[in-house]
């Protein structure tokens, strides 16, 4: 099997190996400020009413109140604006730059964390569908950990409504389509190491 190891990773990701544990692959959400479809859509509806919100206060003071707020409410709605205008792509890409990604030939960690690190393991052996999101035209994708839906509803940032758990995935890797045959064959991998060991792998 073909390895890929992101040499920015490795360090973090290795200390987290068990004994005979093996790294086959390692890699980082992509850095930077991103835009989703989402936002093309919630910036311009998210400036508009902070507009009106403006105008009702601005016009306070020279004509009729237009839905003018108490003025506890002003300073954390223009808090909450700001956050949902500017803030959260920030916090976003600070997350992503926290997020580590490795697959090893027993299971799949990603550990992340902005104040505490935390990880999170997936056994190959309890691995579920996986779903390789189309890639961009740079390679980057996403795999998610779950069925058609989940990445749907990742897709439309709707994840975690439904009553649902939100799927583990792989967010924005380069080369996911390396990463994904990659899991695959590491999959096979440990299913017949499975059969071979006379234990019942799914």
């Amino acid at each position: 099997m073909g390895e890929i190891i992101d040499d920015s990773v490795r360090e973090t990701m290795i200390r987290l190996l068990k004994p005979g544990e093996e790294l086959l692959w390692s890699g980082r959400p992509k850095k930077g400020i991103i835009f989703y479809w989402f936002d093309y859509i919630a910036i311009p509806v998210g400036l508009l009413l902070g507009g009106v919100f403006i105008w009702s206060m601005l016009s306070e003071s020279s004509g009729p109140r237009i839905l003018f707020p108490p003025v506890l409410l002003i300073a954390p709605l223009l808090l909450m604006l700001f956050h949902f205008l500017i803030g959260r792509f920030f916090i976003n890409a600070k997350q992503r730059e926290k997020t580590f990604y490795a697959l090893t030939s027993e299971r799949i960690i990603i550990s992340s964390g902005l104040f505490k690190r935390r990880q999170e393991t997936i056994n190959l052996c309890d691995l579920p569908e996986l779903v390789l999101l189309k890639p961009d035209q740079d390679g980057t994708g996403t795999i998610v950990f779950g069925t058609r839906w989940d990445a749907i509803l990742f897709w439309l940032k709707a994840e975690g409504t439904f009553y649902q758990q939100p799927a583990l995935k792989l967010e924005l890797i380069e080369n996911a389509q390396f990463a994904y045959k990659t899991i695959l064959e590491a999959l096979k991998a440990r299913k017949l190491k499975g059969l071979v060991s006379g234990r019942s792998v799914r």
